[in-house]
């Protein structure tokens, strides 16, 4: 029998992705965590969705608001930089 923390392990590697960062040189790859929660209100007349992306700060260094990023073939703008936690940097993005 699995514990908990084994099956929240499980999901958070279910989502854990590669995103790749473009620039004039070319792309990066960096593998971190992807979310994108979608939520509705009044009875669906209101919907979307929230796209993030957490890595190693180390990862995202140099990034910066309005870079685009490539995840699973989809092309983002990170609008917000937030340091997550220690080590830890969150994007939030907006998609193409």
């Amino acid at each position: 029998m699995h514990s908990p923390g084994f099956l929240q392990n499980l999901v958070a590697a279910r989502h854990f992705c590669g995103a790749q960062r473009h620039g004039h040189g070319g792309g990066v790859l960096v593998d971190g965590l992807y979310r994108d929660p979608y939520a509705e209100a009044f009875g669906g007349m209101v919907s979307g969705s929230n796209p993030s992306f957490e890595a190693l700060s180390g990862a995202l260094s140099g990034i910066a608001r309005g870079a685009a990023v490539s995840i699973k073939g989809k092309a983002y703008t990170v609008v917000r930089i937030d340091p997550a936690r220690e080590g830890m940097t969150l994007l939030e993005l907006e998609q193409q």
